[in-house]
């Protein structure tokens, strides 16, 4: 059985970057696989950048002390201590988008790469965007 899942596993890994190696082919973050391709985009950014990416999730913002608003399309999952973490990406688009903390939005743009901070790091923003909200909501807590 151990095998067996392996096997799917690997299977799955094969046909998600062989769809995102493909030109032009939209990455589409699934349901099943969630956090397994928001996690292979976060841990190999540079194969994904400029690739048009659609993803479904929760919408979230947070306002940081200067003013600055970040949207954010995410997913819970497992954390620390159970079901407290989450998965997604941030996300800018032109204005406001019409929706609010919760609503369930498709969101579809380009993966960009912000400039590297002082530790290297880069961060991931779907910018260019679409946001839709829907009125069909997906799997809110996902763990794989």
């Amino acid at each position: 059985m151990k095998k067996c899942l392996v096997l799917i596993m690997v299977c799955l890994l094969i046909l998600i970057n062989a769809a995102n190696s493909s030109g032009g082919a939209v990455v589409e973050i699934r349901e099943k696989m969630f956090i397994a391709q928001c996690n292979d985009i976060y841990l190999n950014p540079e194969e994904y950048a400029g690739k048009t990416i659609r993803i479904e999730g929760m919408y979230d913002e947070y306002t940081d002390e200067a003013g600055t608003v970040f949207r954010a399309v995410v997913r819970n999952g497992p954390g620390c201590c159970g079901n407290d973490g989450v998965a997604g990406f941030e996300f800018s688009c032109d204005g406001v988008p019409d929706c609010k903390p919760n609503d369930w939005i498709s969101v579809e743009g380009i993966i960009s790469l912000s400039a590297s901070d002082e530790n290297g790091y880069n961060a991931i923003i779907i910018a260019q965007t679409t946001v839709t909200v829907k009125t069909e909501r997906g799997m809110e807590y996902v763990t794989q």
